[in-house]
């Protein structure tokens, strides 16, 4: 049964190292030259372990030269894992004493210069393995026990140098990767020298299991492989947790501790299913098989609730977690900007993980520990930066809160562009409607500047031939036109206007025609009680009332009347110009023309100030000729 339990542990150290090698590869930005170590330590152990197994196997195969072989090989291996791990730990105490000696200078050098350290030290670990070969050869007398003595010595050599740099005062440099971790270090060699110890006192005992049917050899490999079994398998896996706390901190330790658990229940499980086999072997097959099924659902149950217990050690439970996906939306989607966004997902992790959280700024000094506490970072626009306090106050964020944590970060993100993308898209409908009202002027003022020329000639040529035969209405044809004026600069860049002025500015209009045409034009204006103060589109009547005059007057020696009408019809305020002209039918190859650039013009701008809720139509009017009538929503002046 020890047989079968070393087996596994060496198997599953395979995987884990080999697993634990390719989490190292995705690092190289943060540290080349400790990545590419970690990455050949971790395949190496992987490899170790590897041959380890083997070495069992063909064991209980009963076939002992491939079971020394691959031992033999895993030696060997083990002759290079000094040159690997040693000049790294030197490596670390790179800040000298203040008192310092020959020998402190010496030292100091030594840990600068790790790259020649560990050139010096692979050429001693081939001289070690050539030196062991006259002594392995023919391989039925090699004792392991010599070899793996010179390789402890070699290893214990190397450490000591490392001791000796500590206690003379060396440090740690706290800018380097190794900040943090001087207890650690010094913990994982002290864990390395009291494994050697019981495996230097392991090899006075040997075990009485000895079957006279086999040779020496078989007992030889079995006492050795038994004492020397848990060695590599305590300190690879030792010098792998360290290995990674240096390169990830605590960032990974919840899946090897994960995996370490799972291992464990299962071995465990097997190895209760060995001690439980004696109890059910002579049982009936009914009751055989049940208490089978029993204990394997009962391994299951208990499989499960460990599993869920460490999973609740490093992060709340999962129904909490799930509030992620479901309630964070929620919340983010009352948030309309972006710093509202930003402190409602802090709180949000804040009270699901129970940690002190700062989005896109720094956490006090106090809280944050870049050690040991979270850092996130979702570098695409908009860049989304995670300050991570402890945990429930202690526990540092691992793989699997931070997972979470990433989770909820994409969620801000996605949040916080969509914010970004509805104010792009509301910029760009002010700037439009900006850029409309701006037209829409230009547009008026385009149609005063088509107007006011070949008005302003009629009215000069009528004021002309008025100033020899009857100087008083010319004078009052000069005041017109300049009350004219004077509304028209007035009321200059306005949209909307009230009803009173709108009038006012077509009544000195037509006033001003009726001098130039005299009886043959006249004009009633009617305006319902309570309507003045309404607010109507300017110059929306005079550019009618010029049509009805040009197209109903001056192709005709008759008279023509204008009514003018503002009538209010609940929510609604109707514009009505009618003439008593030829008519619609009498001017079909003019109304194109004519009435195209004012009523092109009119209904533009209503339908960009009150879309489709604002009409212009043009008909027949009841006494004979046009009607022109604007409906419109009805709006008063602000007070």
């Amino acid at each position: 049964m020890l047989d079968f339990v070393i087996l596994s542990c060496h198997v599953w150290m395979v995987i884990l190292h080999f697993r634990l090698g390719m989490m190292f590869l995705p690092i190289r930005d943060k540290n080349l030259a400790y990545q590419q170590l970690g990455t050949v330590f971790m395949f190496a152990s992987g490899f170790l372990h590897l041959f380890y197994a083997i070495s069992i196997v063909f064991y209980w195969l009963d076939m002992p030269i491939y079971n020394l072989l691959f031992s033999l090989a895993a030696a060997w291996l083990v002759a290079f894992f000094p040159p690997m791990v040693v000049p790294v730990l030197i490596s670390t105490l790179t800040t000298p004493p203040e008192n310092k000696t020959v020998i402190t200078h010496f030292l100091h050098w030594l840990s600068g210069h790790k790259d020649q350290l560990t050139l010096a030290l692979i050429p001693i670990s081939v001289l070690i393995i050539l030196f062991s070969i006259p002594s392995v050869f023919p391989l039925t007398e090699w004792n392991p026990q010599q070899t793996y003595g010179v390789l402890l010595k070699y290893t214990l050599g190397l450490i000591s140098i490392w001791i000796l740099m500590l206690l003379s005062g060396m440090s740690i440099d706290p800018s380097s990767v190794f900040r943090g971790v001087e207890k650690q270090i010094t913990i994982f060699l002290l864990f390395i020298l009291f494994l050697f110890s019981i495996y230097a006192l392991s090899t006075f005992f040997t075990y009485p299991e000895i079957d006279p049917n086999k040779p020496l050899i078989h007992h030889k490999l079995m006492n050795e492989n038994r004492s020397w079994a848990f060695m590599p398998i305590l300190s690879t896996l030792g010098a792998a947790v360290l290995t990674c706390w240096i390169a990830f901190r605590f960032e990974y330790l919840d899946i090897v501790v994960n995996r370490i658990v799972r291992f464990c229940s299962a071995l465990l499980s097997v190895v209760g299913f060995y001690f439980l086999l004696p109890f059910i072997e002579n049982l009936s097959s009914n009751v055989y098989l049940s208490a089978v099924m029993l204990y394997l659902l009962f391994v299951a149950a208990l499989y499960h609730w460990i599993m869920e217990w460490v999973a609740r050690f490093w992060c709340p439970p999962t129904t909490e977690l799930a509030s992620i996906h479901e309630k964070l939306p929620e919340i983010l989607a009352t948030c309309y900007e972006k710093d509202q966004a930003i402190q409602a997902t802090e709180k949000f992790i804040s009270d699901l993980f129970r940690a002190s959280v700062a989005i896109n700024k720094a956490l006090p000094a106090d809280i944050y520990d870049s050690g040991r506490s979270g850092t996130i970072c979702i570098e695409s626009s908009p860049v989304v930066y995670l300050s991570l306090g402890y945990i429930r106050g202690w526990m540092p964020w691992l793989s699997e809160a931070q997972h979470w944590a990433r989770s909820v970060a994409l969620y801000l993100q996605t949040h916080l562009r969509l914010i970004e993308s509805m104010d792009t898209i509301r910029k760009k409908e002010n700037k439009a409607e900006t850029m409309a009202k701006l037209a829409s002027r230009a547009e008026l003022d385009s149609l005063r500047a088509q107007i006011r020329p070949h008005f302003l000639f009629n009215t000069l040529n009528t004021i002309h031939s008025y100033i020899e035969e009857d100087p008083r209405q010319a004078e009052r044809t000069i005041e017109l036109l300049a009350d004219l004026m004077r509304e028209s600069l007035v009321s200059s860049g306005q949209d909307l206007v009230p009803v009173s002025q709108e009038i006012s500015f077509s009544k000195t209009y037509l006033e001003i025609e009726k001098v130039r045409h005299g009886d043959r034009l006249n004009f009633n204006i009617s305006i319902e009680k309570g309507c003045e103060h309404l607010l109507v589109p300017h110059f929306c009547i005079q550019p009618l009332v010029e049509n009805a005059i040009k197209h109903g007057l001056d192709v005709q020696m008759k008279a023509i009347t204008i009514d003018i009408a503002i009538e209010r019809n609940d929510n609604t305020l109707t514009l009505s110009i009618c003439d008593s002209g030829p008519g619609l039918d009498a001017n079909k190859k003019n109304t194109a023309k004519g009435f195209g650039i004012a009523l092109s013009n009119i209904r533009e701008r209503l339908a960009r100030q009150y879309g489709p809720e604002a009409s212009l139509i043009i008909g027949t009017a009841s006494i004979g000729g046009v009607a022109s009538v604007i409906t419109i929503p009805t709006s008063e002046v602000s007070k």
